[in-house]
């Protein structure tokens, strides 16, 4: 038989890092196309935890759709696509909402993948997107991620794989 006494404290709670954008970053109108839903809704909080405004598309057709709607009303300021998707991927997505007419300025693109190839980031790199992140993405590596695309200082996380500086 083994027996012992020991004496706890109190245990204090642990204090939540708030990841708060510039004053001209807060409210960035923002579009998450993922085909999972459970990844969506994962990449909505985290982005409304930032302050953003943000609408969601299950695929990049209907990624393509949505940010054509936005358009007349300004279009989106940042696109998180994952890239692996039914019908067209994230990088044709992206290809395609450059391309589309009347934009008056071009979106922030980060894409996101569960695949570490080489060959996505390569053709990433090639489309002149802002960011690749790999899931599971981390709060604190997404907000540095977007600050840097959009040219703001970053705490430097662990993990981030810029495509530009």
């Amino acid at each position: 038989m083994f027996c012992f006494t020991t004496v706890f404290g109190v245990g204090k709670e642990e204090i939540r890092t708030r990841h708060t954008p510039p004053p001209d970053l807060r409210g960035l109108k923002t579009l998450v196309v993922d085909d999972n839903s459970t990844s969506r809704k994962i990449l909505q909080g985290m982005l409304e935890s930032f302050s953003f405004a943000v609408a969601l598309a299950a695929s990049g057709e209907e990624g393509v759709t949505e940010f054509e709607k936005s358009i007349a009303d300004g279009g989106y300021d940042l696109v998180v696509m994952d890239w692996k998707m039914p019908g067209i991927d994230g990088i044709e997505t992206a290809r395609r909402i450059k391309n589309l007419p009347g934009l008056s300025r071009m979106p922030r693109i980060i894409l996101v993948t569960a695949y570490g190839r080489e060959e996505i980031m390569r053709q990433a790199e090639k489309m002149g997107l802002d960011g690749f992140l790999f899931k599971p993405v981390s709060p604190s590596v997404m907000f540095d991620t977007i600050m840097q695309a959009f040219g703001q200082e970053a705490r430097g996380s662990f993990g981030r794989t810029p495509i530009r500086s």
